[in-house]
């Protein structure tokens, strides 16, 4: 028996290829789909997707290089502005994922008849997804925005709640 419990990760030769080639690409080139299905012999928006969205986290990961998706053709490699710029589409996610799961909850048919640690659970996660999908609202990120701009730097957790308290 060995003493590390814990399976060695062994990259597999297609996401090896991939994560090459997404490495060496230069802020703003884009990577073809054409090409990164070339490199592997199959369709990386089939079959090899799987390989290419491990490249792609590997790449951001131990490289910290980040892609963006250019629709139908590849993908880019972002600058530190368009890093900074995929928050916003991460936000809006993040807020439909919330009301779409707010939603699912209040579809208990009859909430008094769940026992009392399922009522709770519910509870908590209503509160908690209703203040995700508040706080991830534009208009918050824009005054969240605005007073981080007047401190200068990113606020400690209990700053940012006290700040979506106070309005």
């Amino acid at each position: 028996m060995t003493d590390n419990p814990r399976p060695t990760f062994q990259m597999s030769i297609d996401t090896r290829q991939l994560y090459e080639r997404l490495k060496q690409a230069s802020v703003g080139e884009t990577v073809t789909y054409q090409e990164l299905s070339e490199i592997v012999g199959r369709d990386v928006r089939g079959r090899a997707y799987s390989n290419l969205l491990s490249a792609r986290r590997r790449c951001m990961r131990q490289d910290a290089i980040v892609f963006g998706t250019v629709q139908k053709v590849g993908l880019q490699r972002l600058d530190d502005g368009g890093v900074v710029g995929t928050a916003e589409g991460a936000m809006s996610r993040i807020r439909r994922q919330a009301r779409r799961a707010g939603i699912t909850l209040s579809c208990v048919r009859d909430f008094d008849a769940l026992p009392i640690e399922a009522q709770t659970k519910h509870n908590a996660a209503m509160s908690l997804l209703a203040a995700v999908s508040r706080i991830t609202q534009n208009s918050a990120m824009k005054q969240l925005e605005k007073h981080v701009g007047e401190t200068k730097k990113e606020l400690p957790l209990t700053k940012t709640l006290e700040f979506f308290a106070a309005r």
